[in-house]
């Protein structure tokens, strides 16, 4: 207790001790602004390290479990080519995990397996050996300790993709996209899709729009003809079944409202024209004071009941309530309520102020905001255009079926990015070998969705459909040669990315102890080929950065050096009196080790304290750093829309350990100086 009288006695501020405070006070605000730029920094780039791993292993799961040689040479996936029962094709994972039979070869039947087919493998219980059964029962066995452990198969084919684009603004022109990209399965029960897909912009659901007027018919040939739909209203009120309007604009360029629209006894700035004494044109401007066109006048504008008024120039004119109202920029309207059987939309704008109201038929205006439903309690009665999820449901994510015998795809935002839209219709060309030669096969496909992709340079390429889809194109196709090790396998995710190598050996003891080691290989994230070198960058620099960070602390901390020096000079004879009354040199040695000490964690408490501040108001920040450049301070490729907001708690422990020690060491230092003086020699300087 005497230690902590003399530390509380030592640092609160006095008037007679007014350098000593200005320096402590300098030293705690130092030693504060690296704590804060440290814990700020490592926060941000350990949140985009997560979210980048995030990222990383949506689409692609945590942990790889691939067949292994032995697999593709076993009798369990050989002997299926000699099966009738089988249809003499190997079975792909899906296949097999669904199949009734383990060994669907019977000898009496069945021709003869040829010499390098090996033995049957039977398990511990003498029944044959399932491979793909075992595997997923050693996952489901994790599940008790990994309950949200998730795994499915997946499988990978490579086929090319044509795309017709057809645009308003083109008329009855078309243009095409193609683009040779791998095909991968869709998962169907795997969470992580579900914050991939982006939801359908408004860009989207107007083409959407465009498209229910055109049929769909004649979509695999190389040059298919523009037809029109007589369909075409219930295709857009099947539309507006699962999306509400929030707000559109007249598509009109030169757009006109009846000039009873506006509301009666208001003013508003105007420019008007005349022809002959007469007026012929009339302007609403957006605000007041707005200049006014070339070879416009300005004025006042009022409606009334039977005809209108503007003052121009000194002089008042009529305006009949046949002319229609242009405006100087095109309006937003806020949607009143959903399109009905009618496909007519009630709208409101504002104007100066002032509130109009119109009805719209949906062929003339070109939506702003919409809010398309993609989660349902329930599956939906009408399904939506649109890729769309289902809570709760397993599966839970769904493509929906457009048409009768096209497929829906989902797609990479890089399509978007060129064009794309949701409806583009097209098809999956891949050759498929017969018995005389080889042929092109065409299945039509349309866009349902996109994704992101996220760093993933190869994620670009992937098309997501139904798994029964990749699968007979990878039986059929020759268009793409590819690695039947990588072409198919399981995916496994969990929630907690830390806890993946401890899985990953998990299942590697599920393996041996069923006998099924030698026939799978289990892969973490950490070892993918496209990953390895980027997680290596990552801790590489995490680490160079925190002894940076380290060594800038230490700097900033030997502050408090000099201000306990001073410290000791200031209580020289305070400290001669109290050696001389038998305080032991170990009691002014904690005392002044303390005062630093104390002196590390407050500077700690605030720096954090600052960090949290800055870190929940990031946004702000960015947006003024990009206002002061004149351009994206943060690119959105590599960041993301948003830094992250959250504290790193790894930091923050290593923060509060480190500040507080390298203080108390700096501490030390002032404390030899003052356990080396005697009393008679302090007393006699006095």
């Amino acid at each position: 207790m005497f230690e902590f009288s003399l530390l509380k006695k030592y640092l609160i501020p006095k008037r007679k001790q007014l350098t000593v405070s200005l320096i402590a006070t300098m030293s705690i605000i130092v030693i504060s602004l690296v704590v804060w730029l440290l814990l700020l920094f490592l926060s941000i780039t350990e949140g985009i390290e997560k979210n980048w791993l995030k990222k990383l292993t949506s689409l692609n799961a945590p942990i790889r479990i691939s067949p292994t040689e032995a697999y593709y040479n076993s009798y369990y996936y050989q002997s299926d080519r000699f099966s009738s029962e089988a249809g003499y094709v190997a079975k792909n994972i899906r296949e097999k995990l669904h199949a009734e039979l383990t060994d669907p070869y019977d000898p009496e039947h069945d021709e003869e397996l040829p010499p390098y087919v090996p033995a049957r493998q039977n398990g511990n219980n003498g029944k044959p050996l399932d491979l793909v059964k075992e595997a997923f029962a050693s996952i489901d066995g994790l599940k008790k300790n990994h309950p949200r452990l998730q795994a499915s198969d997946y499988e990978i084919t490579g086929s090319l993709l044509r795309l017709r684009m057809l645009r308003p603004e083109m008329g009855d022109q078309q243009s095409f996209l193609t683009q040779v990209s791998y095909l991968c399965t869709f998962f169907e029960n795997i969470p992580t899709l579900k914050p991939m897909i982006l939801p359908p912009s408004a860009d989207d659901i107007n083409h959407l729009l465009y498209l229910s007027n055109l049929s769909s018919k004649d979509g695999l040939s190389d040059s298919p003809t523009v037809q029109y739909a007589p369909d075409g209203l219930s295709k857009r009120a099947k539309i507006f079944n699962n999306c509400s309007i929030t707000s559109f604009v007249p598509r009109a360029t030169r757009f006109t409202l009846p000039m009873r629209t506006l509301p009666q006894q208001r003013n508003f700035h105007a420019a008007v024209h005349f022809s002959q004494g007469q007026v012929d044109h009339l302007i609403v401007m957006s605000e007041k004071g707005q200049k006014v066109p070339e070879g416009y006048h300005e004025g006042l504008f009022t409606r009334g009941e039977q005809e209108g008024r503007i003052s121009a120039g000194g002089h008042a004119y009529s305006v009949p309530l046949s002319l229609g109202i242009s405006f100087d920029h095109p309006l937003e309207f806020r949607a009143q309520n959903q399109p009905g059987p009618d496909m007519r939309i009630d709208g409101k704008a504002m104007v100066q102020g002032h509130a109009i109201n119109h009805q719209f038929d949906m062929s003339q205006v070109r939506l702003t905001k919409v809010d398309p439903t993609r989660v349902f309690d329930r599956a939906p009665a009408q399904e939506p255009l649109w890729t769309y999820f289902v809570e709760g449901n397993e599966p839970s994510n769904t493509i929906p079926m457009v048409n009768v015998g096209e497929h829906g795809i989902v797609v990479s935002k890089h399509f978007r990015d060129q064009g794309v839209r949701l409806g583009d219709r097209g098809y999956l060309a891949y050759s498929a070998s017969t018995t005389s030669n080889v042929q092109e096969q065409r299945v039509p496909v349309v866009i349902t969705g996109f994704y992101d992709p996220g760093i993933m340079s190869i994620g670009a390429r992937y098309i997501l459909l139904p798994n029964e889809l990749v699968s007979d194109i990878s039986q059929a196709t020759n268009a793409m040669s590819m690695d039947p090790l990588m072409s198919n396998g399981i995916g496994v995710w969990l929630d907690d990315l830390d806890q993946t190598r401890e899985v990953a050996a998990k299942l590697n003891a599920e393996f041996e102890k069923r006998g099924i080691a030698p026939y799978w290989k289990v892969t973490t994230f950490y070892e993918y080929d496209f990953a390895k070198d980027l997680l290596q960058q990552f801790q590489s620099d995490k680490y160079l950065f925190t002894l940076i960070g380290m060594i800038i602390l230490t700097i900033a901390c030997t502050n408090i050096i000099s201000l306990l020096l001073l410290l000791v000079n200031d209580k020289r004879r305070e400290i001669g009196i109290l050696q001389s009354m038998g305080a032991s040199t170990r009691s002014l040695a904690m005392t002044f080790g303390l005062c630093g000490m104390t002196l590390g964690l407050v500077s700690c408490i605030l720096g954090a304290i600052a960090a949290i501040m800055t870190l929940t108001n990031i946004d702000s920040l960015v947006q003024l750093l990009s206002f002061m450049q004149g351009h994206d301070a943060f690119n959105q490729l590599f960041y993301g829309s948003s830094l992250p907001k959250t504290l790193s708690h790894k930091s923050l422990i290593i923060t509060l350990i480190a500040t507080p020690i390298i203080s108390l060491i700096a501490g030390l230092i002032p404390a030899v100086k003052a356990c080396r003086m005697t009393p008679s020699k302090v007393l006699r300087s006095e």
